[in-house]
């Protein structure tokens, strides 16, 4: 990032986060890999770069359904992560080694709990979620007509397409 970024290493930090609208970056501390780590801040540092700040998030829950914005934020959630990821990653090359063996270190620890799971019966939000962070190493089953929604979330390009697409 090209901006001035308070970075707070946290024991009690549940994951890696940031905070849009103070510019804190939260790392945990966490007994990873350096290349772990590396995806971590590098998805971080890409909502820094990518997502917008402010009322952005609440006014894009609420265009997508006002009673429900919790629900509405894990769509997003999901949908800009993919977002996020890939342009980080097209920006800094060098972090897709970081991404893979980060996720690879993710799998073997079973952090997305799917070891033993027939992700088959996972939600379809959730299974979009596993496709774009996992899905080269595994088989996530879509239907004919999921399909086409898994494919729009790796066209996003901008804040606007993700709510949309959310």
């Amino acid at each position: 990032s090209a901006e001035n970024l308070t970075v707070d290493i946290n024991s009690s930090a549940p994951t890696a986060s940031f905070n849009l609208v103070d510019r804190t970056l939260t790392l945990p501390v966490w007994d990873i890999g350096d290349e772990a780590y590396n995806m971590l801040v590098g998805h971080e540092v890409s909502h820094a770069l990518y997502t917008p700040a402010g009322e952005a998030l609440a006014k894009g829950c609420d265009a997508i359904d006002p009673k429900n914005t919790a629900v509405a934020r894990d769509y997003i959630n999901v949908v800009e992560d993919a977002r996020i990821e890939r342009m980080i990653k097209n920006d800094y090359p060098g972090l897709r080694r970081s991404f893979a063996e980060g996720y690879r270190e993710f799998i073997k620890r079973d952090l997305f709990k799917v070891n033993g799971q027939d992700i088959s019966k996972f939600g379809l939000i959730d299974r979009i979620n596993l496709h774009y962070k996992i899905g080269w190493t595994t088989s996530v089953p879509f239907s004919p007509e999921e399909f086409p929604l898994v494919r729009r979330v790796a066209e996003t390009r901008t804040w606007d397409e993700v709510v949309a697409l959310s």
